[in-house]
């Protein structure tokens, strides 16, 4: 009841400052002059306008959208692609190793790859930001740390002086 009343005379306040909606009265087209006093039927008649025009614009939100161009089906399709372009990079660089690369080179490119992988199918697969933030963090942290590290050359013995 007391809520009803609240809304009642906002909506009454502001239909004496000057109206609702485009620049005009919902009601009589024109906003009443100043030291003008309304009836509380007046009053009533104004608030039974906002009311119907709430109820216009509350139908037209429940209006069926258009469909979205992501759906559910096409997250799954992207998201197995990346996974699928993950695995044969790792098979490159799998061949990397076979061939004889440094281990630091090999780790760097493997720990590189693996964490674009995984962060490019948590996009994907349609996790919000705010669910991603941490983890993109972690993910962003080890890349920092693998290509940050730099090679130690091999130690050389102490010279007697």
């Amino acid at each position: 009841m007391n809520a009803q009343r609240l809304r009642r005379a906002t909506v009454g306040m502001l239909l004496l400052l000057g109206g609702l909606g485009d620049g005009e009265c919902v009601a009589q087209g024109t906003p009443p002059g100043p030291g003008t006093t309304l009836s509380l039927s007046e009053i009533d008649a104004r608030l039974s306008k906002v009311d119907q025009k709430i109820a216009q614009h509350a139908a037209s939100l429940d209006e069926p959208q258009p469909s979205s161009w992501w759906s559910a089906t096409d997250a799954m399709t992207i998201s197995s692609v990346v996974l699928l372009f993950g695995v044969l990079v790792i098979i490159l660089a799998y061949f990397a190793i076979q061939k004889g690369q440094p281990p630091e080179a090999i780790l760097r490119m493997f720990g590189t790859i693996v964490i674009i992988v995984s962060a490019v199918f948590l996009v994907v697969a349609g996790y919000n930001d705010k669910q991603i933030a941490p983890v993109m963090g972690l993910l962003g942290t080890i890349v920092g740390y693998l290509l940050g590290k730099e090679p130690r050359p091999p130690a050389e013995p102490p010279t007697p002086k």
